[in-house]
């Protein structure tokens, strides 16, 4: 995915190129990019991001790609904001979008399992395992959902007795 998203922002540096060769030299940093071009980079990426969200289904890993390519340009807190911005959704979207497309990335994600089981997944604590688990029973995101609230709602328990018992014997 980022390798695809690198050729399709390539043009749009190029038909910038003039004026970024131009802020390159007077930089004089040769073999590293001017803010110029990083900034048509993210406004190529951010471009991008904007006709993704036309496009909802298969879009969802497509703008978690674009972020986490963003995050390297220009740093996590500025790739949410701009995304958010750009998807018209909040930052916390933009961070959760990044963080399933980074837990299961390309070569991990299976055509016609759900965005939103690998959300759930990607929220616990153990991301493969649960989607496995998932996969096998057949479950909805909702079904995986109320799983794990179930399974920290034991766990929790399990530790209020746990300290029940060491307050008793104190």
């Amino acid at each position: 995915m980022v390798e695809a998203t690198v050729n399709e922002i390539e043009p749009r540096v190029e038909a910038d190129e003039n004026n970024a060769e131009r802020t390159w030299r007077e930089v004089g940093g040769e073999g590293k990019p001017s803010r110029a071009v990083v900034r048509a980079s993210i406004s190529s990426l951010l471009e991008l991001l904007g006709k993704e969200a036309e496009n909802e289904l298969s879009s969802r890993w497509r703008q978690g790609d674009l972020i986490l390519e963003m995050k390297e340009q220009v740093g996590a807190m500025n790739a949410y904001r701009e995304a958010a911005v750009v998807l018209c959704k909040s930052v916390r979207w933009s961070v959760e979008l990044a963080k399933v497309a980074d837990v299961f990335q390309p070569g991990r994600r299976r055509p016609g399992v759900e965005w939103s089981l690998y959300r759930v997944a990607a929220n616990s604590n153990d991301p493969f395992r649960y989607l496995r688990m998932a996969l096998d029973r057949r479950w909805s995101s909702k079904d995986l959902q109320r799983y794990l609230d179930s399974a920290r709602e034991a766990r929790t328990q399990e530790y209020k007795a746990a300290a029940q018992g060491v307050d008793a014997e104190s």
